[in-house]
C-alpha cells in the first residue's frame, strides 16, 4: 500500500508563535500591549474554545488597523482555529488575508510562516498548483530573511508535492536538504518529520532500508520533546509496519493508540490517516468486512472536513475489499468514485490501476463490453503515464546537462576573476581607482545580464502559454474527428442490411419487386449520403427518410407490416434540430428483433412532438413485436454471431454528443405488456433538448 497520501507536513506545528514571543517596535502606541495580551490568550483557546476566541477578537477587531503586525497575528490565531474545527476553506481565507497584510508591511519573518502554513492547507485540499507556489514563495522569502528553520520547512512540503507528483528522485533530495538543515541547526522537530517523510519513499520503493529500531528512537525521541503530534505520527508508522509484517492485531493496537493520543491534539488529518490505517490492518487480515466499515467512516471525515485528497485511495482500499468478497457492483461503484475523486486531484498514478480490478469485476458479472472498455482505458492511462515518464527524465537529463554547462562556466569565469584580483592587488593603491572602476562595470553588467534573464524567463512563459492554447485546440478537433468516425461507421452498417435484403429477393422473389426495391434502396442511399455529410438536420428530413426506409422494409416484409410516421404540430419548426440518421438505428431494431420474429399484426409507430416548457424534441419508437426478453432468448438458442452494430453505435455517438454537453441527449427504452403479463412490445423514447446539437459545431 503506497504512503505517498501519509506525508507528514513539518510546517503545520511550527506556525503558530505566540504574540508575546514577538518583539515590538519601542515607538509602538501604548494599547498593542494590550493587543498582544489578547492575541496571545487567542492561542490557546483557538483548538478549544473557538467561542472565546472570537470574543477576543471582537474586543481588538477596532484597534488593528494602525497595528499591521497586531492584525497579522489575530488573523493567524483566527486561521489556526478554523483548521481545528475542519474548515479549512475559511483557515485559508484567513492565512490569506494575513500574509497580504505582512507583504504590504514588509513583515517577513511572519511571511514566511504564513506562507509555508498555506502550502499545507492547499496540499491538504488537493490543490496542487496553489501549494506548490505558496511553498516556494515561502522559501524564497525564508531565504532572504536567512530563517533556516523554515527553509528547512519549504524543502519539506515542496518535497511532498514531488512525491505526489510521482518525482521520487526530486523528492528525496528535497527531504535530505530538509534533513541536513535540522541537523545543522538542531531542530529536533525538523528531524523526525524529514525523517518520517524518507521512509514514505523507503516503504514504497526500498522497504529493505526501513527498520522498526529506526521508529522505536523516533517514538522515544518525540516523547522526551513533549511533541505528542509527531507521536501521533511515529506510532501510524509501527503500526503499518507490524501490519506488514502480519501482525494485525499489533497493528491495530499501535493505530488505536494513535487515536488515544491525538484526542488531546485534535488533528482529523491524523485521525484519517490513523482510521485508514486501521482498514489497510483489516483487508490484509482478510477481515474485509470490518476494513470496509473502518474505510466507509474514514471516507464520511474526509468528505465532511475538506480532505479530498485522501479520497482516490480510500475508494481504491474499498475496491480491493469488495473484490475479495466477491461484491462485484460494489467494487464497480468505489472504482468509479475512485477514478472520478482522482481525476480531481490529479493523482492519476494513485487510482489508475483500480481499472483492471473494475475490468475484472466487469467480466465476473458477465459485462465483456464495459470490461473490454475498462481495459482499454487502463491500457490508454499506463501507455500515457509511461511516456510522461520518459519525457520528464529527459527533460531533467536536459536540465542537468544546461545546469552543469553554466556551472563550469561560472567556475570559469570566477578563476578568471580571482586571476584579475591578483594582478591588480600586486600594483598596489596605485591602481585602487582603477578597481573600483572595474567592480561599478562588472556591477552594471551583472544587471544587465539579470535584466536579459527576466526577458528571456518572459520570453518562455508567453510561449508555454501560446502552446497551451494550441495543446486546447487539438483536443477540441480530437473531440470532432472521433465524432465524425463514428458517423462514417454508420453509413456502411445502412448499406450491409439493405444490400442483405435485395440479396434475399433476387434469390427468392421477382424481378420486378427486386428492381422497385433497387430504385427505392438508390434514393434511400442519396438521402443517407447527404445525412452524413451533415452535423444536424430537421426533423421533416428526419421524417422523410424514414418513411422511405420504413416503405423499403415493408416491402421486405411482404406488406404484412403497418406502420406510421407522426409529426405533431410544432415540430416543423427549422430551428428544431436533431443529429444525422439518429433514430434510423431505433427503428431497425424495432423491425428486426421485435416484429421480425411476429408472424401477424405487425405494427409500427414512430411519433415526433416537442414539449414546448422542457424546449425538448421527444421521438417515440412503438412496436408490438415479441420484446427485448423474448428476442434475446431466440438470439441465444440460435447462437448468432452476428454483434448489433446499431445498438452499441448509437450509444456510443450519444456519450460522444454528450461530451462535455450542458443539455445531453437522452434515450428511455421501455418493455411492454398486456393485462395478461406477456410481452406486447417495446416503447423507446430519445429525447434531444432544443440548442443541444451547437454542441457538436467545431
Amino acid at each position: 500500500m503506497s504512503h505517498t497520501t501519509r506525508l507528514f507536513s513539518f510546517f503545520v506545528f511550527h506556525l503558530f508563535v505566540p504574540a508575546s514571543m514577538v518583539s515590538t517596535a519601542a515607538d509602538t502606541p501604548p494599547t498593542t500591549a494590550r493587543i498582544d495580551s489578547l492575541i496571545s490568550l487567542m492561542e490557546t483557546t483557538a483548538c478549544d474554545q473557538d467561542s472565546l476566541t472570537l470574543l477576543y477578537y471582537g474586543e481588538i477587531k477596532g484597534s488593528l488597523s494602525g497595528y499591521p503586525r497586531g492584525a497579522l497575528k489575530a488573523l493567524e490565531q483566527l486561521g489556526k482555529m478554523k483548521y481545528c474545527t475542519g474548515d479549512l476553506d475559511s483557515a485559508i481565507y484567513y492565512y490569506r488575508r494575513a500574509a497580504q497584510i505582512g507583504l504590504q508591511h514588509d513583515l517577513n519573518a511572519e511571511c514566511v510562516k504564513l506562507l509555508n502554513r498555506l502550502g499545507f492547507y492547499f496540499q491538504t485540499a488537493g490543490l496542487l498548483d496553489s501549494s506548490s507556489y505558496y511553498l516556494n514563495k515561502g522559501l524564497l522569502l525564508a531565504q532572504e530573511v536567512g530563517d533556516s528553520l523554515y527553509i528547512g520547512s519549504s524543502y519539506v512540503g515542496i518535497g511532498i508535492l514531488y512525491q505526489h507528483k510521482g518525482q521520487i528522485d526530486k523528492a528525496l533530495d528535497a527531504y535530505f536538504q530538509a534533513l541536513r538543515i535540522a541537523e545543522a541547526i538542531d531542530d529536533k522537530p525538523l528531524i523526525i518529520t524529514a525523517k518520517l517523510n524518507v521512509a514514505t519513499i523507503y516503504y514504497d520503493h526500498q522497504p529493505s532500508k526501513l527498520k522498526s529500531s529506526d521508529f522505536f528512537e523516533l517514538l522515544d525521541l518525540t516523547r522526551i520533546i513533549g511533541d505528542q503530534q509527531r507521536e501521533v505520527s511515529v506510532l501510524e508508522w509501527l503500526g503499518y509496519l507490524k501490519a506488514d509484517s502480519s501482525e494485525f492485531d499489533e497493528a491495530v493496537a499501535y493505530f488505536n493508540l494513535g487515536l488515544k493520543v491525538n484526542e488531546s491534539v485534535r488533528d482529523q488529518n491524523s485521525e484519517i490517516l490513523l482510521l485508514q490505517g486501521i482498514s489497510y490492518a483489516y483487508n490484509l487480515a482478510g477481515d474485509h468486512e470490518q476494513s470496509i466499515a473502518t474505510n466507509n467512516r474514514v471516507i464520511e471525515l474526509a468528505c465532511s472536513s475538506g480532505y479530498e485528497l485522501y479520497l482516490p485511495s480510500m475508494y481504491v482500499n474499498n475496491v480491493s475489499n469488495y473484490l475479495a468478497l466477491g461484491s462485484y457492483r460494489e467494487a464497480i461503484q468505489d472504482g468509479l468514485l475512485a477514478v472520478e475523486a482522482g481525476k480531481k486531484s490529479g493523482q492519476v498514478e494513485l487510482y489508475y490501476k483500480v481499472l483492471q480490478d473494475m475490468a475484472m469485476a466487469y467480466n465476473y458479472l458477465n459485462m465483456p463490453d464495459k470490461a473490454f472498455e475498462t481495459q482499454l482505458e487502463y491500457t490508454k492511462l499506463s501507455k500515457a503515464i509511461l511516456d510522461a515518464e520518459k519525457s520528464r527524465q529527459l527533460a531533467e537529463m536536459q536540465t542537468k546537462y544546461e545546469t552543469e554547462g553554466k556551472q563550469a562556466e561560472i567556475e570559469l569565469l570566477s578563476r578568471e576573476a580571482a586571476i584579475q584580483r591578483l594582478q591588480l592587488s600586486k600594483q598596489g593603491y596605485f591602481l585602487a581607482g582603477l578597481i573600483v572602476l572595474i567592480v561599478v562595470i562588472i556591477g552594471g553588467g551583472v544587471l544587465i545580464y539579470r535584466q536579459r534573464q527576466l526577458k528571456q524567463q518572459q520570453a518562455i512563459t508567453d510561449l508555454e502559454l501560446a502552446e497551451t492554447k494550441k495543446r486546447l485546440v487539438v483536443e477540441q478537433q480530437y473531440r470532432a474527428s472521433e465524432l465524425k468516425a463514428l458517423r462514417s461507421q454508420m453509413n456502411p452498417h445502412f448499406v450491409f442490411n439493405a444490400l442483405n435484403s435485395i440479396q434475399e429477393y433476387i434469390m427468392f422473389n421477382e424481378k420486378k419487386l427486386a428492381g422497385k426495391y433497387l430504385g427505392k434502396f438508390a434514393d434511400l442511399m442519396r438521402i443517407y449520403l447527404n445525412h452524413s455529410q451533415a452535423r444536424a438536420i430537421s426533423v421533416q428530413e428526419e421524417v422523410e427518410a424514414l418513411s422511405l426506409y420504413l416503405e423499403l422494409e415493408k416491402l421486405r416484409f411482404e406488406d404484412a407490416l403497418t406502420y406510421e410516421v407522426i409529426m405533431e404540430e410544432g415540430v416543423d419548426d427549422d430551428e428544431i434540430k436533431l443529429p444525422a440518421l439518429l433514430i434510423q438505428p431505433y427503428v431497425e431494431n424495432a423491425l428486426k428483433h421485435g416484429l421480425l420474429h411476429k408472424k401477424t399484426d405487425r405494427k409500427l409507430t414512430v411519433r415526433f412532438s416537442y414539449l414546448e416548457a422542457e424546449a425538448m424534441l421527444r421521438c417515440e419508437v412503438i412496436d408490438n413485436g415479441i420484446g427485448r426478453v423474448k428476442s434475446a432468448e431466440l438470439n441465444q438458442s440460435r447462437n448468432e454471431r452476428h454483434k448489433p452494430f446499431a445498438t452499441d453505435a448509437i450509444k456510443s455517438r450519444i456519450e460522444l454528443i454528450n461530451f462535455n454537453s450542458e443539455k445531453p441527449v437522452e434515450e428511455r427504452i421501455e418493455d411492454l405488456y398486456d393485462d395478461a403479463g406477456k410481452a406486447a412490445g417495446t416503447y423507446v423514447v430519445i429525447s434531444v433538448p432544443k440548442g443541444a446539437i451547437v454542441d457538436l459545431e467545431v
